[in-house]
């Protein structure tokens, strides 16, 4: 699946020799995502207590601080947990509930498929490595399309997360009128 971010594409922050694309998510992507996952979660009658907006952000400051990522060994299973609630919870039938109450996605029958399947696999991969699961790592090769990976280091998990959002706003966007 290509989850290509335009906004992203060639821009990274450097962080003792590692590069995270994830604290440059923009402003713009941001919103789409904060809002349309909002209405899903408002329209199934979740009671969340944190916003997707506030979700990013705090995940963007754990890519951006190293003293953050140090004083916390398991942020990147941490930020895991908290990304995958962005689909979880019958997530498919919420969503399509949404989208019955506003405008036609621009992308084919296909291409939602492709997304879809993107997502899913995603988030299993997040649930999995939130609670620790060896199956983390096969989903991960999955997704990032390297059979042969051995571990989940910072920059597999950066990409995997930046992919994940990346294919939230491509889902999100709609035809212009």
């Amino acid at each position: 699946m290509n989850t290509k971010d335009p906004f992203l594409e060639g821009r990274g922050i450097s962080t003792n020799e590692s590069r995270f694309s994830f604290p440059l998510i923009t402003e713009a992507v941001i919103s789409v995502v904060d809002a349309n996952i909002n209405l899903v979660w408002v329209m199934a009658e979740f009671k969340k207590t944190k916003t997707p907006r506030f979700i990013i952000e705090h995940i963007q400051h754990f890519f951006s601080d190293e003293d953050m990522r140090a004083k916390d060994q398991l942020w990147k299973e941490h930020c895991a947990g908290d990304l995958r609630e962005f689909t979880d919870n019958d997530f498919g039938r919420n969503f399509c509930r949404f989208l019955s109450n506003v405008p036609k996605q621009s992308d084919t029958g296909e291409e939602n498929q492709k997304l879809y399947t993107f997502i899913r696999n995603t988030r299993d991969f997040l649930n999995d490595f939130h609670h620790l699961n060896a199956t983390a790592l096969d989903k991960a090769r999955v997704i990032l399309n390297e059979p042969t990976r051995t571990s989940i280091d910072d920059n597999a998990f950066d990409k995997i997360c930046v992919e994940y959002i990346t294919a939230l706003h491509n889902l999100f966007k709609f035809k212009k009128r």
